[in-house]
């Protein structure tokens, strides 16, 4: 039981990563890799391996922050219209971990809503879509990389597990035990 606690909490064994693009590349070679996923609302670890230490490592996981705004005017029927919006994109750096491991963490947020009741600006709706990544670096050697993304749990998960652990203790500790007794012969 201690056993499956203490590998329970170990964050990488948690979450199973999926590999999202990978491929290989030889020596001399300039390598150069885009492309995109989609992610619902989350926290998520994109991460790039290589298979030996690569030069002039650059690379990003970008997310697409959306937002709409609707106005008032009693004069059109309904009396609110879309009036504007923008589209921003957030990127993410990959930051070195190991010679041959870069990551980026990446937060996605749920769909919102703000009201402004009684303003000319009725209310704004903002959204997120993520993502798409780039990398580049120069190979050395021939070698193999690989990109994969993994939900990093929310700490309301790691708090509910731990308090399962809690409880199956408590209720193994309160189990009443049998007692043994010699039994008695009647003459």
């Amino acid at each position: 039981m201690v056993m499956g606690a203490v590998t329970a909490t170990i964050p990488a064994s948690a979450q199973a990563a999926t590999v999202i693009n990978s491929g290989s590349y030889i020596n001399g070679d300039f390598v150069q890799v885009s492309g995109s996923t989609s992610l619902g609302p989350g926290r998520y670890q994109f991460t790039v391996d290589t298979s030996a230490p690569v030069n002039f490592f650059y690379g990003y996981v970008e997310k697409q922050i959306s937002s709409n705004f609707y106005c008032t005017d009693p004069g059109i029927p309904g009396g609110e219209f879309y009036c504007g919006g923008n589209d921003v994109p957030f990127g993410y750096d990959f930051m070195p971990v190991t010679p041959t491991r870069y990551q980026a963490t990446v937060t996605v947020n749920a769909p919102t809503t703000t009201l402004f009741p009684g303003s000319f600006t009725s209310r704004i709706e903002d959204s997120e879509s993520c993502c798409s990544y780039y990398f580049d670096f120069d190979a050395p050697s021939d070698g193999r990389f690989a990109l994969s993304v993994s939900a990093i749990p929310e700490p309301a998960s790691w708090a509910l597990m731990i308090l399962g652990f809690g409880a199956v203790g408590a209720a193994m500790r309160r189990r009443e035990r049998a007692v043994l007794r010699p039994a008695r012969a009647n003459i």
